[in-house]
């Protein structure tokens, strides 16, 4: 019994096609002067982890305070437009159909106009801090300074936590911003240190028997999946043969950890594949390998790898700082560079820890990234419908689903598990490729709960979204029967 992991589904993704642009001017909409004290408060972003009786007190005012990244708004009449785009982008019969957008496309006409992000961030200048150069689709604004910084711009004051004997800095209370620049401004995406979680469940080493080159996959009765067992149990090797094996493809894969290529070698070597290696794209400083992190960066890279062995795999890794997580920095930079028309997300958070800026800049990239032709691919959580526990607790507080993928335009991916109780389904050692599977074996939700026979809370996450409101494919799948809520996750 194993889940599958999220990086083997991501081949799955439609191929793009071209997109002829539309040149459009945006109207400004910050039309008064900006005043630093007639503020207004950007609501639901004090992390609900940032509790009092955790408090330890106030952060230095020269504490550093990098790559914070404020979420940019669009107006009512852009949204609507965009919407309209993107289902008549999934609709056959429209003329719109599958012609996406470049980032600067989307930009252009959907992102905040150039005179509203030239003073948001004179705003962040006279405020004291760096600004890195405005995202291509206008909907992120990265700068940095310290925390006194941020409590005389935002109001808000950054304190130390600790939680359950973990340190962590967060604002103590909700932000603020000038009222003059509100109409464009969404939240501060993050001002603490709350990581999302890898979603790797476990890991172990695999034995190999003596004067083996290599791990015995299959030990006894316990099997470990190798790709030569993918290719047989699903049926690609026919794919293979014919020529079908991701060349041209490209696949983005968020990390915040680089990796040691060297791993990525032996895999490959170990199962049989040609040497092809990814591409390492660094947003910003290099991280280094991140304990933990490390590890989920090189199983996607390695399993997109092997599913599609011919083709392009990068690693797109920014680094976490004090107040933000990489994964949001490093998926940004993959939608507004449009480094793939596939990307996998191997992290989470459930939907309810994440502050009302967070969800709007998931929402509003993955939207952004459907207006591309990038298909989102998330993992959806090991830990059942309870979200915002980890699968090794013993119980679930409330129902929750991973925030990553909480939002219309991105494919939650839960995983599987081999019924292969009973039933010859396995040689006795391995083959070529270090397979052993026979062929097709039958599957079921992956669930090791302990309502199932296992322990904690270790099934695939799903749930409904609560800060979804439905979109059009989602409310054609109820009308099949599947959800009577107007939202699917």
């Amino acid at each position: 019994m194993r889940k599958t992991p999220l990086s083997v589904m991501v081949m799955c993704a439609a191929l793009m096609l071209p997109w002829v642009g539309v040149s459009q001017t945006v109207p400004a909409r910050v039309v008064m002067p900006v005043n630093n004290e007639d503020v207004v408060t950007l609501a639901g972003n004090v992390p609900t982890r940032a509790l009092p009786e955790y408090d330890q007190g106030q952060v230095s005012g020269e504490t550093r305070l990098e790559r914070m990244v404020l979420v940019l708004a669009p107006s009512a009449e852009q949204q609507a437009e965009l919407d309209a785009l993107t289902e008549a982008q999934m609709d056959a019969s429209s003329p719109m159909y599958r012609r996406w957008l470049t980032p600067e496309e989307y930009g252009r006409r959907f992102g905040v106009a150039d005179a509203d992000v030239a003073k948001v961030s004179g705003w962040l200048r006279r405020m004291g801090f760096v600004v890195e150069p405005v995202a291509a689709g206008r909907r992120m604004l990265v700068f940095s300074g310290t925390a006194g910084q941020v409590a005389e711009a935002f109001h808000v004051e950054i304190h130390r936590y600790r939680v359950h004997g973990e340190e962590h800095v967060a604002n103590s209370q909700d932000p603020q911003v000038p009222r003059a620049l509100a109409p464009v401004i969404a939240g501060v995406l993050s001002l603490h240190d709350f990581r999302k979680a890898s979603q790797i469940a476990s890991k172990r080493a695999v034995a190999g028997k003596v004067g083996a080159t290599g791990p015995e996959y299959t030990q006894g009765t316990t099997h470990y999946l190798f790709p030569a067992d993918f290719a047989t149990i699903y049926d690609v090797n026919p794919l293979y043969s014919a020529g079908t094996t991701g060349t041209g493809t490209t696949i983005a894969i968020v990390g915040r950890s680089n990796i040691s290529l060297s791993d990525v070698s032996s895999f490959r070597s170990f199962a049989g594949l040609t040497a092809n290696q990814p591409t390492i794209v660094l947003d910003g400083a290099n991280p280094g390998m991140v304990s933990g992190d490390q590890d989920e960066a090189t199983l996607d890279v390695e399993w997109s790898g092997a599913v599609a062995p011919a083709a392009t795999v990068k690693l797109v890794v920014a680094g976490s700082t004090a107040t933000t997580d990489g994964v949001d920095l490093s998926a940004g930079y993959i939608v507004n560079n449009k480094v793939a028309p596939v990307m996998s997300t191997s992290f989470g958070q459930c939907e309810s820890n994440l502050g009302a800026a967070e969800v709007s800049f998931y929402n509003s990239l993955w939207q952004q990234a459907a207006s591309e032709g990038i298909s989102v691919f998330v993992s959806s959580g090991d830990s059942g419908a309870a979200g915002c526990e980890g699968g090794g607790s013993s119980s679930g507080s409330v129902a929750g689903v991973n925030g990553l993928c909480s939002s219309p335009y991105s494919t939650c991916v839960g995983g599987t598990e081999f019924n292969d109780g009973t039933g010859n389904w396995w040689a006795a050692s391995n083959g070529t490729g270090s397979g052993s599977a026979l062929s097709y074996i039958p599957e079921m939700v992956w669930n090791e709960s302990a309502s199932n026979g296992g322990s904690g809370l270790w099934a695939s996450g799903g749930g409904v979204a609560a800060a979804d409101t439905g979109s059009e494919w989602e409310r054609d799948a109820d009308g099949a029967g599947c959800g009577a809520d107007g939202v699917v996750a």
